[in-house]
């Protein structure tokens, strides 16, 4: 829904920052600057929405933005998640070893270290996380999710806390926890509101805490080959990683 963040490794404590953003945005204004939106067109997509961008920060976006009720009917009928199973995510544990490593190498050498996924999907870096001996927490909308990775966590033979994010808001869930480090992979374009969420995350980190964000790179030489490939195919419902409703 909102692209154009560069990419990933925002590593470094929020809270200061993000006391000065607003919290709130109306459809005639940026998610994450607050400017007025002049709502040109930079693409059509699928109907209803287009492309569009803030002139003031830059982040891309679709017009019009969507509600709360218009996602749940995709995620719950239209949106298909990879299938989460012991054999498929394997190798994804193996490959977020050395984002570990590194955020753990950033943080205090106190033992072990408090990390939170937000919408961790198929569980993959908290499975890492626990698997280094970690104390690892994840929190996701997904109730299929959440139960897959409680499974996983059996098989592994570690102890990974999952909360479902249907069953409460966030701080009903964390209460007064801190976490040593906070990660969203993934997950801040599918956001409504990036900007709130981002400020509930950051009143559960501690003070010299990491907040560790990924997202879609616009300038990835990759996704300009994944675009390409898009359309010699006839997706064309796509902008860069633009994809309503979902992204």
């Amino acid at each position: 829904m909102a692209a154009r963040l560069k990419k990933t490794g925002l590593v470094q404590p929020l809270k200061e920052s993000l006391r000065m953003v607003p919290s709130r945005k109306n459809l005639a204004e940026c998610r994450i600057c607050s400017a007025p939106l002049n709502l040109k067109v930079r693409a059509q997509l699928k109907a209803p929405w287009i492309a569009t961008d803030c002139p003031e920060c830059g982040v891309a976006m679709v017009h019009p933005f969507p509600d709360a009720d218009m996602l749940k009917v995709h995620y719950n009928s239209e949106y298909a998640p990879t299938e989460i199973t012991d054999t498929n995510t394997t190798i994804l544990v193996t490959r977020h070893k050395p984002i570990v490593e590194n955020l753990v190498n950033r943080l205090p050498k106190t033992q072990p270290l408090r990390f939170l996924d937000y919408g961790f999907g198929a569980g993959a870096f908290l499975r890492q996380v626990a698997l280094s001996g970690h104390r690892a927490k994840g929190v996701d909308f997904s109730a299929r999710s959440c139960a897959a990775l409680k499974s996983l966590a059996r098989i592994d033979g570690t102890k990974i806390e999952v909360a479902c994010l249907a069953d409460g808001a966030l701080h009903s869930i964390l209460k007064n926890e801190k976490f040593d480090c906070i990660t969203l992979f993934q997950v801040i374009e599918h956001l409504l509101d990036p900007v709130a969420v981002l400020k509930d995350l950051a009143s559960h980190l501690k003070e010299d805490g990491i907040l560790f964000l990924e997202c879609p790179n616009e300038d990835a030489f990759y996704l300009k080959m994944k675009n390409a490939g898009r359309h010699i195919m006839n997706r064309g419902n796509f902008y860069g990683s633009l994809n309503p409703p979902q992204h």
